[in-house]
């Protein structure tokens, strides 16, 4: 049993983000429904599930009231406000104990008492205050790499690392090392980036087809597509076909080719059970292969549905770059399907970071396409 993230509406009507354990995300739709909740938003894959288990024992959320401010900045987005205010309503017993220790001992003239009580209340406004900062930077990365801002994006990592909050996080100090790579393999250093990240190959936390994943995205930054590619397939045959890599590879079997590999590949998969996020991406995916395969209106029609969704997170720093290429490719659909306007519309808030993040060849026809934009 591992706890998953969801927004739901139950049966008095109240639409709110919660967690619950269940045995998978099917097991836990059916008890949703059971007890008579509608409207049921996964915010967890069973990847994410599976990561958030993996983290240190101290970063993971130890209460009900922490699991439910992770879907409450999962759901709508993090800011300093929500984490501050998350941090009091999932901790405030500590900090009313801290503050009533440090209020028992002025007014009693205790001074260890008043002085353990304002250290312990310090100590919790100065962790929190760390997250809320590394969060921040973090976003601030996600960005300056999705707008090809390498020299921001380099001093941020840095500044990450110093941090000892991060430092204690084994998994974002792996991203980071993998984020590095990308930033070497987009500077022409290819080798230098698959050099940084070779040491964690072997590590059990990136098991499952997860380091092979990430190793082609090094790739993808360089533009060296058919590696990526290979290293995908690679990615997928070492996950035992989890769902998250068959979802990530059926979208590189539609972009470079194999529309027929990426159909049986969906084949399987619950919509339903997927979240807005990954959606997006099985919407992109069948309406690249439509439009392969001549069918235009079915191509329009799953592209909308992928910006259907898109524009709920429109600049996200999460999702920035994987939105910028949805939308890269749904304004080519349009744009193949001779709705322009469409594609000018889908394109134009995200023009800037899909320049950066999309494949040579989807920039090439965006270039094409909309060549005064």
């Amino acid at each position: 049993m591992k706890p998953y993230l969801f927004t739901a509406t139950d049966r008095n009507g109240k639409r709110a983000s919660s967690a619950r354990e269940a045995q998978s995300i099917e097991h836990l739709r059916a008890m949703l429904e059971r007890d008579g909740y509608t409207d049921i938003e996964f915010l967890d894959s069973e990847h994410t599930a599976e990561l958030r288990q993996q983290r240190n024992p101290e970063l993971q959320p130890n209460s009900p009231a922490n699991l439910r401010m992770e879907a409450e900045l999962r759901s709508k987005g993090r800011s300093r406000l929500r984490m501050w205010r998350g941090s009091l309503r999932a901790n405030w017993p500590y900090y009313l104990g801290s503050l009533a220790l440090a209020g028992y001992g002025l007014w009693f003239g205790r001074p260890i008492a008043a002085l353990t009580g304002i250290l312990g209340f310090g100590a919790l406004v100065s962790f929190t205050f760390s997250r809320v900062r590394n969060s921040d930077d973090y976003d601030g990365l996600l960005t300056a790499q999705a707008h090809g801002d390498w020299e921001r994006a380099s001093a941020l990592i840095a500044r990450l690392e110093k941090s000892s909050v991060v430092r204690n996080n084994e998994q974002l100090l792996h991203d980071l090392q993998f984020r590095k790579a990308n930033l070497l393999a987009r500077r022409g250093r290819l080798d230098d980036g698959l050099a940084l990240i070779e040491p964690l190959r072997t590590h059990p936390r990136l098991a499952n087809g997860m380091f092979q994943s990430r190793r082609a995205s090094v790739f993808y930054a360089a533009g060296r597509i058919p590696e990526f590619v290979r290293g995908m397939q690679e990615a997928y045959e070492a996950s035992n076909h989890a769902q998250t890599q068959v979802i990530d590879f059926a979208f590189v079997n539609a972009r470079f080719g194999d529309c027929a590999r990426a159909r049986e590949l969906l084949s399987g998969v619950r919509r339903e059970n997927l979240t807005a996020v990954v959606r997006r991406v099985v919407d992109i995916t069948e309406a690249l292969c439509a439009l392969r395969g001549g069918d235009l209106h079915a191509a329009e029609a799953k592209a909308a549905a992928a910006l259907d969704t898109l524009k709920h997170d429109l600049n996200g720093a999460p999702h920035l770059a994987m939105n910028a290429i949805v939308a890269g490719y749904a304004a080519i659909v349009f744009a193949r399907a001779g709705k322009k306007d469409a594609a000018r519309q889908a394109l134009a808030p995200l023009r800037a970071v899909a320049d950066v993040c999309l494949d040579p060849g989807a920039r090439r026809q965006i270039a094409t396409l909309f060549p005064d934009a």
